[in-house]
């Protein structure tokens, strides 16, 4: 079956469905029992009263879900994002402002449209509905209901076969992947682990210092900041964004609108913007504090709790409330993991790729570490896969002394030979998918003359980082560099 047909038949049995739920919608009310709703229902509400709603809602053609938790037959006591757009379709077909949020309006509609109903078979005469004819009606609404479920599934076959073909045929399939593998709407996201890393240039908690909070589920970016992006980063957040931090005269740290925990003894209270970047998996979100004012604290991490209401995942499940999660772990006050080693260079190979013999414009210079590096600890431009250009004294820049010494500034430096003269090379720095391969071609600089007999390599501590946060050493034995500028 080629994908135009197969979509002709999608169409077919969504319109059956499509009948067979508006007739569901005229006819179930006499099957449903729903208590009485008597309080104001939104995302994160739990009770009876919000299944009695699910049971409405999919009984009279605004489905929750078509299948698992939340779905005709499996309905639940949590008020989720799945059940707010059923009830936003309820309001918009009644009238009412669609918001999603169950409040009197929509509470007194639904108890006149629950409410005991007098058939009348002629203008005086009332007529009396018999339990027979309820059963009756009960029956047939039951029968309806399998077929509509039926048609559902046979639509998402359907669908799911499509996207296969649409695949084989090279169209655009990013956005249909087979959830099989995904969790149900019902579960929660929740925070794996707080880890608080200390970069700044103080002990305590100061600019520079990260916390690392991840998910156990692959969140929405767009719920923390509508310009992130699995990835990315967005930078200047202020403390009362979410993301942002703030630190109050108890101790307690508060990420806004995801996370707080206790940091021990404080003597005063500030705010603090931040940088977010969010990884490529979209589960490990870093928190880079980059304005504020240094705070000194004995760093008795505790009372961690989740704060509910803002973060979603891919499927638009909230975070709920939870004082469960575990306390953080690292420190403000230690740079340095001592369990883990440290980042190192593994080899340094020049190629030519000027015009010229020598030392010039487009001359690369290929740096390897023995394990992936933070981009950012080079430039918070750089990302794995991409590029940067910088002058000769940013991190990456390139400068030669007059005593042949090449300098990659802030990373490593090594002997080129004889020289006559000092230059310095604006560059462009780029940093492989892996993380571990940093390519620096010369891109603007005076062209140099050398015998090229290469030495004393060094490697320069205190700026590259790996992604554990540990911090490359000062070491003066790495081998010295292999290739050639051009001879």
């Amino acid at each position: 079956m080629n994908i135009k047909k197969l979509s002709v038949v999608v169409l077919v049995i969504a319109m059956v469905a499509m009948f067979g739920t508006m007739l569901l919608a005229s006819t179930a009310k006499a099957a449903v029992n729903v208590p009485q709703i008597s309080r104001d229902l939104d995302v994160g509400f739990t009770g009876d009263d919000v299944k009695g709603l699910q049971k409405f809602l999919n009984s009279n053609g605004y489905t929750v879900v078509a299948t698992g938790p939340g779905s005709l037959g499996n309905e639940t006591t949590m008020f989720g994002n799945a059940t707010k757009a059923a009830l936003v379709k309820f309001q918009s077909a009644n009238g009412l402002v669609a918001t999603g949020i169950l409040k009197s309006d929509t509470r007194a509609l639904l108890a006149k449209l629950l409410a005991p109903v007098t058939v009348t078979t002629n203008a005086s005469t009332p007529s009396t509905v018999t339990p027979s004819s309820v059963s009756t009606l009960t029956s047939e609404v039951q029968a309806l209901k399998t077929l509509v479920a039926t048609l559902q599934t046979q639509i998402k076959a359907l669908q799911t076969k499509q996207t296969q073909l649409e695949a084989l045929v090279g169209k655009d399939n990013s956005g249909s992947s087979s959830s099989s593998g995904s969790s149900s709407n019902s579960s929660a996201i929740l925070i794996s682990s707080i880890k608080v890393n200390a970069l700044g240039d103080e002990g305590g908690i100061d600019e520079g210092d990260t916390i690392v909070v991840t998910f156990n589920k692959v969140i929405n970016s767009e719920s923390i900041n509508e310009d992130l992006s699995a990835g990315s980063y967005v930078k200047n957040v202020d403390s009362d964004e979410v993301g942002g931090v703030s630190v109050d005269e108890d101790g307690i740290l508060t990420i806004t609108d995801i996370a707080s925990f206790d940091v021990g003894d404080i003597d005063d209270s500030t705010d603090f913007t931040v940088k977010l970047s969010l990884n490529t998996t979209g589960k490990i979100l870093t928190i880079t504090l980059s304005g504020g004012s240094q705070m000194d604290i004995d760093e008795s991490f505790g009372t961690a709790k989740q704060i509910g209401g803002q973060v979603d995942d891919e499927e638009g499940d909230i975070t709920m409330k939870s004082a469960s999660i575990s306390k953080p772990t690292g420190s403000f006050g230690e740079s340095v993991d001592e369990d883990e080693d440290p980042p190192t260079i593994s080899s340094i190979k020049v190629s030519d790729g000027g015009d010229e013999a020598g030392i010039n414009k487009g001359d690369k210079i290929v740096i390897t570490f023995n394990e992936a590096i933070d981009p950012e600890s080079i430039n918070s431009d750089l990302e794995k896969g991409s590029y940067v250009d910088v002058d000769s004294d940013e991190i990456g820049g390139v400068i030669v002394d007059e005593d042949g010494i090449l300098t990659i500034t802030d990373i490593a430096s090594f002997d080129v030979g004889d020289i006559d003269g000092s230059t310095e090379f604006e560059a462009q720095v780029a940093l492989n998918s892996t993380g571990k391969i940093l390519t620096i071609t010369l891109t603007n600089g005076e062209e140099m003359t050398t015998d090229e007999d290469f030495g004393d390599a060094k490697q320069i501590g205190g700026t590259i980082i790996d992604e554990n946060e540990n911090e490359m050493d000062d070491d003066s034995s790495i081998s010295d560099p292999s290739g050639t500028f051009g001879s």
